[in-house]
């Protein structure tokens, strides 16, 4: 345990020198002044090779590109619960102009762009004449 507690240590300390600029060779050095460092097979200390140094930036990289996306998702998740709140409520209120502005909101968070033709054609037409049906029809993307 205590192996795995040392390289944790490590990488949060290579993390903290990577956010100020430190090149992998700095990062090297920069360890080595802090006396924190590595033992050879004979028990004496010795800096930090680069090739772990190199290790542990791809392996932080990686943490930080995964935390990103996780609150990314987070964040779009809790977009879209807002958006169909928004649907609900117009809908509600049979508020169409609201419905096809939240539809498209939530087609842009999803990425839907190719079905985005389909509500500028509805929003050209009028929407009084629109039935439910036809309305839902376009919210499905159907028409």
């Amino acid at each position: 345990m205590a192996k795995k507690d040392d390289v944790i240590l490590r990488r949060l300390r290579v993390a903290s020198l990577l956010t100020r600029g430190l090149t992998q060779r700095e990062i090297v050095q920069a360890l080595e002044k802090q006396n924190f460092v590595t033992m050879d097979r004979d028990g004496n200390s010795k800096p930090w090779s680069l090739g772990t140094i190199n290790n542990d930036i791809k392996k932080i990289r990686v943490e930080w590109e995964n935390e990103l996306n996780e609150k990314a998702r987070t964040h779009a998740a809790r977009l879209r619960a807002e958006i169909q709140e928004v649907k609900r409520s117009a809908w509600a209120a049979n508020d169409r102009r609201v419905v096809l502005s939240a539809i498209e909101q939530e087609m842009k968070l999803l990425k839907l762009e190719s079905i985005n033709i389909l509500i500028g054609q509805a929003k050209e037409m009028d929407l009084e004449e629109l039935s439910d049906e036809e309305l839902a029809a376009i919210a499905k993307g159907e028409v």
